[in-house]
């Protein structure tokens, strides 16, 4: 029965706002409805409850009752109001999401931040249950194991300490591909549709990847394009803009249907690797990602890439600094199908790193 202790109002970037209120009413009324500050319901809060200057509020436990909850900034000016807000559905209630917001940090799992213990786990967990941004407030995460991210998230504002970790990445996208066949006739350059031996399963929107056996450089994964799919009638695929390389049934084309991670921020962060890790550690590791986009950031002690996009399309990196990667490290590795990826302005590239982009 109790809304759990330390959730944050912030703003639309993911800042604390202070001095935030929350008013509780009987519901669809005006009519205040009390809240409590231990699970026995006998210390009243105050109401407004009100956070303190980094955007928290203290435990709030409810009766059985239904409510309705506005949230308002210092001068009450109304962000929001939730009605049915119960008790009994607070772990699923769209006001538990609106007020973890966006701002999701790995302290409200347990974390410390101060760099000293391995808070992989935290930082994981705070990743997993975010609906918006994960917010580090600032401090550093030691990670001894990679993390995962997923579609719609910020990841900001701290550092993440991989130096210790023996994964092969310290951040991982990873989207999926499935096998649609194969072309039913040749796609050659210009064309702005391709025929498959069957369609089914693929609808507007999609991503599709078009690749073939013949690539110009082993080990470089998918060697072909990612087409944004813009219409199907029957096993015609339309696709957006033109195809840029000739693709033919006798060179075994093959066609795949991608789900990718999309709309993945990293912002404000320090990330830091090894560069005499005994893993061969890849510090942002984004395979069929839709929608990446990496700003201020700083990438250092890398032992393979700083970055490494594999069948990547839609990525912007802007005003990040890559440094103290290792002789034969890249900077940026762009692998197989990756298109649309624009590196700059800003960027700069110092210190180690042999194969640069």
């Amino acid at each position: 029965n109790f809304l759990p202790p330390r959730y944050r109002a912030t703003d639309s970037n993911g800042d604390p706002i202070s001095g935030a209120k929350l008013y509780f009413y009987e519901t669809g009324t005006t009519t205040p409805l009390a809240t409590y500050s231990n699970a026995g319901l006998t210390n009243l809060n105050a109401n407004p409850v009100v956070a303190n200057g980094s955007g928290y509020f203290g435990a709030i436990y409810l009766q059985e009752a239904t409510y309705t909850v506005k949230l308002t900034d210092a001068s009450d000016v109304q962000l929001y109001s939730v009605d049915g807000v119960r008790s009994s559905v607070l772990s699923n209630d769209d006001l538990v999401t609106r007020l973890q917001q966006v701002a999701t940090n790995p302290l409200d799992y347990g974390a410390i931040g101060d760099g000293a213990a391995d808070e992989s786990g935290e930082v994981q967990d705070a990743i997993d249950a975010a609906t918006g941004v994960v917010d580090l407030l600032g401090k550093t995460f030691r990670c001894d194991s990679g993390l995962t991210l997923k579609s719609g998230l910020t990841l900001r504002n701290g550092t993440l300490n991989f130096s210790q970790c023996a994964d092969a990445f310290a951040l991982k996208i990873l989207g999926t591909a499935t096998s649609r066949g194969s072309l039913a006739s040749n796609a050659s350059v210009g064309a702005s549709s391709v025929t498959l031996s069957s369609a089914s399963g693929i609808a507007t929107g999609d991503l599709i990847l078009l690749s073939k056996s013949a690539v110009w450089s082993s080990g470089l994964g998918d060697s072909g394009e990612l087409l944004r799919v813009t219409g199907v009638a029957g096993d015609v695929v339309s696709v957006a803009g033109r195809i840029r390389d000739t693709y033919n049934t006798a060179d075994t084309a093959v066609v795949s249907e991608i789900t990718a991670k999309s709309q993945i921020v990293l912002e404000k962060l320090t990330i830091v690797g090894s560069e005499a890790s005994s893993a061969d550690l890849i510090l942002l590791d984004a395979t069929y990602a839709d929608g990446l986009f990496i700003r201020e950031c700083d990438f250092s002690s890398f032992k393979v890439s700083a970055v490494k996009l594999s069948s990547c399309i839609n990525v912007g990196i802007s005003n990040t600094l890559f440094e103290q990667g290792a002789a034969t490290a890249h900077f940026v590795d762009i692998r197989g199908a990756s298109q649309d990826i624009f590196v700059g302005p800003g960027c700069q590239f110092v210190d180690g790193g042999g194969n640069g982009i």
